[in-house]
């Protein structure tokens, strides 16, 4: 069982349903938010130059210049000031790798997970085995009286 991937699928919904707050909540004056993530990740939509500069990973911050922060099932997005350029980007909640907000003690560590990882569904292994029901047929019997030798 692969227990860092059902943990980490249970961290990034937690970190959805926190950034789901966080773009209803009107009121974001104590709010201090650092996300991290990877840049490379398949499906992160940031500006080339961004991905120039942090070919690797990225932190941003959601404190006072961020809006349009829309929240969907695999990802969010938001627009952001870098450089006094408003820019608008999106993140898919696999890239996430680490959730910090230092007014609340919150600091999720993220494990780096596949794109496939959390959709995918593993069955679950039985609990128990199929027994051998014992055949009634004496096939396995081995009459020793053959291997008797004559005197």
């Amino acid at each position: 069982m692969d227990y860092n991937v059902i943990i980490s699928k249970h961290l990034r919904n937690a970190a959805k349903d926190i950034l789901t707050r966080v773009s209803q909540d009107a009121n974001q004056d104590h709010l201090q938010l650092f996300i991290t993530f990877s840049t490379n990740h398949p499906g992160v939509d940031i500006p080339e130059r961004l991905k120039q500069e942090y070919p690797e990973e990225m932190t941003i911050v959601l404190q006072y210049e961020f809006e349009n922060m829309t929240v969907g099932s695999t990802n969010f997005s938001v627009s952001l000031v870098f450089d006094s350029d408003m820019e608008h980007i999106s993140i898919p909640f696999n890239a996430l790798l680490h959730l910090q907000d230092p007014n609340d003690d919150l600091d999720l560590e993220l494990e780096p997970v596949n794109i496939y990882d959390l959709t995918q569904e593993s069955p679950l292994p039985s609990t128990h085995k199929a027994q051998k029901k014992p055949s009634k047929d004496n096939g396995n019997v081995i009459d020793l009286s053959e291997f008797q030798k004559d005197s």
